[in-house]
């Protein structure tokens, strides 16, 4: 992408994060794990993860092919969408894939199985990850190209009263906001970022990054981006 090896850079993102962290209990892959949607890149990405020894929970972006990553990354230690608990929380993995298509929708299926799995499992708190962002971010291009149901999705989100955050990929930046106590998070690509609050696409070289997410008991959210250079 603009030069820049993408594999490459994503390594050294992983090698940055396991330098820095005292371990974790999950890696989740926000989408676009290809660029080309090819057997190959799903292979590569596996083989980069696979000596973390950890869970790596991944749901398809628009430049994924949800087919090939059901084949290579739901088996062992890796998770294509479905969900997953951990202390008293549960993680929603949601597919906003659309086949074509730059932006995303929910179906009214994974919507229902959200609303599912949220209604099951009332005493945790609850996570929900997808590739498109939801909510407007500030840039008109990346907006124009988000979750195009994202009011009906928050709407539920709000109804279910156990939801304390909502995370996403797509938009290759750091996001953080709020509403109604519940945490919106973009996580930033791990090769090159669009340039923020930027009404037309730029891309912002030099830095690729990770989010860390830390889940308390009591249901809130502690968050911090970490950039490395590229």
């Amino acid at each position: 992408m603009h030069d820049l090896n993408t594999r490459n850079s994503m390594q050294r993102v992983i090698d940055a994060a396991l330098a820095e962290l005292d371990g974790c209990h999950a890696i989740l892959a926000t989408g676009d794990l290809s660029q080309d949607e090819s057997e190959q890149a799903y292979r590569d990405f596996a083989r980069i993860m696979a000596p973390l020894d950890q869970p790596v929970l991944s749901i398809p972006g628009n430049h994924d092919n949800p087919a090939l990553m059901r084949t290579f990354l739901d088996q062992g230690q890796f998770q294509f969408c479905g969900a997953a608990t951990g202390s008293n929380w549960l993680i929603i993995m949601l597919s906003s894939h659309l086949s074509g298509q730059t932006g995303g929708a929910l179906s009214e299926q994974e919507l229902d199985r959200m609303d599912t799995l949220l209604g099951q499992h009332p005493e945790r708190h609850a996570l929900i990850c997808l590739h498109h962002q939801p909510v407007p971010i500030g840039s008109q291009w990346l907006d124009g190209i988000g979750l195009s149901n994202g009011e009906e999705f928050m709407r539920r989100v709000h109804q279910a009263g156990n939801v304390r955050g909502v995370v996403w990929g797509h938009v290759h930046q750091e996001f953080q906001s709020e509403n109604a106590g519940i945490a919106l998070l973009a996580g930033p690509s791990t090769c090159h970022q669009f340039v923020a609050a930027c009404d037309e696409y730029g891309v912002e070289k030099g830095r690729s990054g990770y989010r860390i997410l830390n889940l308390h008991t009591n249901g809130r959210i502690d968050t911090r981006v970490n950039w490395v250079e590229t």
